[in-house]
């Protein structure tokens, strides 16, 4: 008797307690107010027809499902309370104020109405509707397909952003964004995205939020318009992967808003392509020829498998203990050849493994006393079709420019540097510098160590 009373209850449990409490389907705009306003705890909500309640606010009980089925609720507000949804990228949601709590995985800013350009057609603004999708509090945003236009900055506290393959934000305007440093203090950005970890982090190391990812094969474009493409603040492993950074007037990717607040980041299989040039007269010189591509201002950050195309400068590194891991730069456009540098050194620290500087004048420029590099395995050569003979020896080619600082020490191993014309492996060399390379003279071209 006791076994078929504990049978009964549990048969009772699965077919009740653990199902959802209703299935609304809300297919007919008359009467959908008072059925809204009347949802039970655990529904789930089907909105098959688009309902208008301009001056409604709903609220939901707890653990709701709102589902996609062909309509859009067009009202002033929605309150979640651990409440899901499920919808492809679409328009379910024209509201005034989003608030509540949500149980969202991935965020879509399609579904508040985002409509992303295709082609050549001109993006409408997304920033509203990418807002809102960050009020969801969902552990992903993600751009799905097509080119979303942005015109102030995407701030992130606690997500992860996914712009996927096919997808673009690309900037309106300039952007501007009052925000606060790590101290507490005003301050403004003016990039793309603003991505910062300080605040309510999920995966915690002493306050910064552990391992945030920025990655999925898509691109931010500047379009000439935004200074920066990516700024980050705090944050500890910050991965950034596997983007397409493009025309931003002073840089692709900003390590830090302050360097000298706490975390870390590391970039991985990235692309920062400067389409501005000289095509034949500098009347076609068209925006800022010398916007870099990366500013490395926060300690212990890690660089692989980057490329960057047509910046005269490629990294400015600015904090010490940068790590830089097949780091390719690149000229296509001659006019840049002079004073190119792939990394413009600020900080006394600085470890390259397998880079290169192709068609890049300087490999290393050192602006700072007890500098050392430890430089292995890298490369450097002219191409021959974007930079003449003739271009090149009046501004000769120059593994390391050390200046006039002191003290300062390469250890250069390693490596193939050669050129058609005569070059420079380290100029202002001193007792401190070691050089060990396998090849500096590609054509009995003499090459020599030092200028002197």
């Amino acid at each position: 008797m006791k076994r078929t009373g504990l049978l009964l209850f549990l048969l009772f449990v699965l077919l009740s307690g653990s199902g959802r409490a209703e299935r609304i389907v809300i297919d007919r705009p008359t009467g959908a107010q008072a059925v809204l306003a009347n949802v039970k705890k655990g529904s789930l909500v089907e909105v098959a027809c688009n309902v208008v309640l301009p001056a409604f606010v709903w609220q939901l009980p707890e653990d709701c499902v709102i589902r996609y089925a062909g309509g859009c609720l067009h009202m002033a507000g929605i309150v979640g309370n651990r409440t899901q949804v499920e919808s492809p990228a679409v328009r379910l949601f024209q509201v005034k104020k989003v608030s509540g709590t949500w149980n969202v995985e991935t965020a879509l800013p399609e579904w508040f109405g985002a409509v992303p350009a295709f082609g050549d057609a001109k993006p409408a603004d997304c920033s509203a509707y990418i807002d809102q999708a960050i009020l969801l509090d969902a552990p992903t945003l993600r751009f799905s397909n097509g080119n979303y236009g942005i015109s102030r900055p995407v701030i992130i506290h606690s997500h992860d952003i996914c712009i996927a393959r096919g997808a673009t934000l690309k900037a309106l305007g300039e952007m501007n964004a009052r925000v606060k440093d790590y101290q507490g203090k005003d301050a403004t950005v003016h990039s793309l995205i603003y991505a910062d970890f300080l605040q309510a982090p999920k995966r915690e190391v002493y306050g910064l939020q552990v391992q945030p990812r920025i990655y999925g094969g898509g691109c931010l474009d500047g379009d000439y318009k935004a200074s920066v493409g990516l700024l980050l603040n705090k944050g500890y492993r910050v991965i950034v992967r596997d983007l397409t950074f493009r025309n931003f007037n002073q840089y692709g990717f900003v390590a830090a808003l302050s360097r000298t607040a706490a975390g870390s980041s590391v970039m991985q299989s990235c692309t920062f392509i400067n389409d501005d040039g000289y095509y034949g007269s500098r009347a076609t010189i068209k925006h800022h020829p010398d916007a870099k591509a990366i500013l490395n201002n926060r300690y212990d950050c890690v660089y692989e498998d980057i490329t960057t195309v047509n910046y005269r400068i490629a990294v400015v590194h600015e904090a010490d203990n940068g790590k830089f891991t097949n780091v390719h730069s690149w000229l296509r456009d001659g006019f840049y050849w002079e004073n190119s540098i792939v990394f413009d050194c600020y900080a006394p620290d600085v470890t390259l493994v397998g880079c290169e500087a192709d068609t890049m004048q300087k490999l290393i420029m050192c602006h700072k006393n007890f500098f050392f590099a430890s430089v292995t395995d890298c490369r450097a050569y002219k191409n021959p079709d974007v930079v003449s003979d003739e271009l090149a020896r009046r501004y000769p080619p120059l593994i390391v420019d050390k200046g006039d600082t002191k003290d300062s020490q390469v250890y250069l191993t390693g490596g193939d540097y050669w050129f058609e014309v005569p070059y420079r492996i380290i100029n202002n060399m001193s007792a401190y510098d070691h050089v060990s390379i396998r090849r500096y003279n590609r054509n009995k071209v003499n090459a020599n160590y030092d200028n002197n």
